[in-house]
């Protein structure tokens, strides 16, 4: 015969582990965004092969500011991994500095999509393929200030208290930032790049 243990005056079960919920939000937030930018994708493609000229006659669209914005969120993601590592390690210290880094890319990123945005010389009622490209714009920034938003509460979470409540925020925000980073992999101004010109 087995004993049961019994638990003291006013001590709850323990409940079983699962997905912490902030990292389940995270994961579902993010999928969002990657969705939306498969879709512009599809768009954009199905774009080109219905255009005899790609890309359209006027547009003078600099590929180096999109290959930019890439290497930008790219360092990003490697920074955000690196602050995951280290708050699941133990150390605060650093983990707090790559989150703060991590917004600081973020936000270098936004000023360089408004830069992009404004000086590409088209809007998004001048053609379709200005439609296409602003709104990849205006999607990837959304994400973005989502995620330095994230990233931002964790941080001062971070600050604030230790222990595995702030470690799973970390984990949860760098997840988050990882689909945000995808997203912006897989849409059409950051693969603009690859579409040879016709």
């Amino acid at each position: 015969m087995t004993a049961v243990a019994a638990l003291e005056s006013g001590q709850a079960p323990a409940r079983p582990s699962g997905p912490h919920a902030l990292t389940v939000a995270a994961y579902v937030a993010g999928s969002a965004f990657l969705l939306a930018s498969f879709a512009m994708l599809g768009a954009f493609y199905n774009l080109r092969h219905g255009s005899a000229v790609w890309p359209p006659k006027g547009v003078n669209f600099d590929e180096y500011l999109s290959a930019m914005l890439t290497a930008t969120m790219l360092l990003s993601a490697g920074v955000v991994g690196w602050a995951s590592a280290a708050s699941t390690a133990g150390n605060r210290r650093q983990a707090i500095g790559a989150l703060a880094l991590t917004v600081g890319l973020g936000g270098a990123f936004l000023n360089l999509a408004w830069y992009t945005g404004t000086h590409s010389g088209f809007g998004p009622s001048s053609h379709p393929f200005g439609a296409v490209v602003i709104t990849g714009l205006v999607v990837a920034s959304v994400a973005v200030v989502i995620g330095i938003a994230f990233l931002a509460a964790t941080l001062l979470k971070a600050q604030l208290r230790a222990g595995n409540d702030s470690d799973s925020a970390v984990t949860a925000a760098a997840r988050f930032w990882f689909l945000v980073v995808a997203a912006w992999i897989v849409s059409p101004v950051a693969l603009y790049g690859l579409m040879s010109p016709r």
